[in-house]
């Protein structure tokens, strides 16, 4: 376990550095910032932590579920990735809740620190629009997948910059996909049932061009992408949302609504969201998810090769209740290592979107290996037979499934200067917006650069796919002309850093 470690070097740190840990001079910090957030009240913890009162009553379960790795809720080894909103407990923290629950909870002397103020309402309070999901009386006592479809309400292209789905009823809903629809298949399928949304299966959509933009899993949160990154919505697509409602809440209801902020500008870079790893050959390297009774089976899952330079934003692996690890890195064409993730402790109650601090380049030609263990044994507590019986590929919760969804843009130069530690990313280098005309052109395109560029400028050109373009192009008195005439008609992107500015240009080709 990973405390184990930290275990070990309790005595000395308690005997050395904490003459006797209280909560007012000691703990109280510690239980404010890792685990305030829930436990407090009106939060979605079962009880609050943020009294002297509250919090000693349950001491040695809190101290329990911690040396357990149940408590702070966070599965990923910050020892192999960091990712932002770590909530990991030092040594010195771990020593200072030992202590004080092996001396009986002491107060201390004077006053605690102040709580913080926690909101218990949406992370994102401006959205440009809420999309209602229908209201809906869930029909089977077993799992039940209902679609719902929310006619679009913008005629022109747009890009989410931020999410957020509100579940509405944690208790009966699994989760819930979101996608995008360009087409009319998705409506279709719903007209031709009487009630709101019709029957799904969760592995599919009704329409074949339906996207999927986002999910939400019990421990999800607000998502959203920094500076100009967005996730491209055409206009007149239609909103598709699947929930999944788990067994037992026949005759409930769930008020869901998502969230959605756009982003607006000259150059929005796409985002998307794919499982590049997945439960199927060719990415399931066993070919088959089948987990028997008694075993602690492991398997191994491979990307396609990257097609061109990509960025990372974020990873997110999912897998059910046997779920016990899930390692993910990538080898470039070198042979070189990119660590991603090492899940340690998966727990299906929490799961998350792991956001990297900053881009992270996936060299063109890298693969992405993923690695996950199952424990179907009694000794697995959240096993959900007992005795552990068989259990296959589904998507129902005693079923399983092993999945890792990568939120993605194609690289630019830069890109690893980029800090996602905000929700309009800092950027290490100063961003100028630049001139271009004719735009759109035929032949000639021209860019107006800020002073002089350095001797080892060097523009990069991508379509709208990401993909590099080579158009001749050459550079007189501070003025970068593009020979555009050999490229297909579309959208395109400049990108170059010149000193400490980073230079973007985005031009049509007629």
């Amino acid at each position: 376990m990973k405390h184990a470690l930290l275990i070990s070097s309790l005595p000395l740190l308690t005997s050395a550095a904490l003459a006797q840990a209280t909560w007012n001079q000691d703990v109280a910090v510690v239980v404010y910032e890792h685990c305030g957030k829930c436990h407090h009240y009106g939060g979605i913890a079962p009880f609050s932590l943020i009294t002297y009162s509250e919090a000693s009553s349950y001491a040695e379960d809190m101290l329990d579920a911690i040396l357990h790795d149940e408590m702070p809720p966070w599965g990923a080894d910050p020892n192999y990735t960091h990712f932002l909103g770590e909530n990991v407990l030092s040594a010195e923290d771990l020593a200072a809740i030992t202590d004080w629950v092996e001396n009986g909870a002491p107060e201390g002397t004077g006053s605690a620190p102040a709580p913080p103020m926690f909101s218990d309402g949406f992370q994102l309070a401006d959205p440009d629009e809420i999309i209602d999901i229908p209201y809906y009386q869930v029909s089977l006592d077993e799992d039940e997948y209902r679609t719902f479809v929310i006619p679009s309400t913008s005629a022109t292209d747009r890009y989410i910059g931020a999410l957020e789905v509100e579940p509405g009823n944690t208790a009966i809903v699994h989760h819930v996909l979101f996608w995008y629809d360009p087409t009319n298949a998705s409506q279709e399928a719903d007209e031709a049932t009487p009630e709101p949304g019709f029957a799904s299966n969760g592995a599919m959509m009704s329409s074949e061009d339906a996207v999927l933009i986002g999910a939400w899993v019990p421990g999800s949160g607000m998502v959203e992408f920094p500076q100009n990154l967005g996730m491209k919505v055409p206009g007149n697509s239609d909103w598709v949302v699947e929930v999944h409602y788990a067994p037992g809440s026949l005759g409930q209801t769930a008020p869901l609504n998502i969230r959605v902020r756009f982003k607006e500008g000259d150059f929005i870079r796409e985002v998307w969201n794919d499982p590049w790893l997945y439960h199927f050959p060719p990415s399931l390297q066993e070919g088959l998810l089948i987990i028997p009774a008694n075993t602690t089976p492991t398997f191994h899952e491979e990307s396609e090769a990257a097609p061109i330079d990509l960025s990372v934003i974020s990873l997110f692996p999912h897998m059910h209740l046997l779920g016990q690890t899930f390692w993910v890195y990538a080898l470039t064409e070198a042979a070189d290592t990119i660590r991603m993730i090492n899940v340690n402790h998966y727990d299906f109650h929490w799961q998350y979107n792991y956001t990297f601090p900053t881009l992270l380049k996936l060299p063109q030609g890298s693969v992405v290996y993923g690695e996950a263990m199952f424990d179907n044994t009694i000794n697995n507590e959240h096993n959900p037979n007992d005795p552990p019986e068989l259990v296959t590929l589904g998507e129902g919760t005693e079923d399983e499934m092993m999945l890792c969804f990568f939120t993605y843009t194609y690289y630019l130069p830069g890109d690893e200067n980029m800090s996602l530690s905000t929700g309009t990313a800092e950027v290490t280098q100063a961003s100028a917006a630049l001139h271009v005309w004719p735009n759109p052109g035929n032949r000639l395109v021209h860019i107006a650069l800020p002073g002089q560029p350095a001797a080892s400028f060097v523009p990069a050109f991508v379509d709208a796919t990401g993909r590099s373009v080579s158009p001749p192009w050459w550079l007189q008195n501070g003025i970068l002309s593009v020979d555009v005439s050999s490229l297909g008609a579309g959208c395109y992107a400049m990108t170059a850093v010149s000193g400490t500015t980073a230079l973007t240009a985005r031009f049509m080709r007629e």
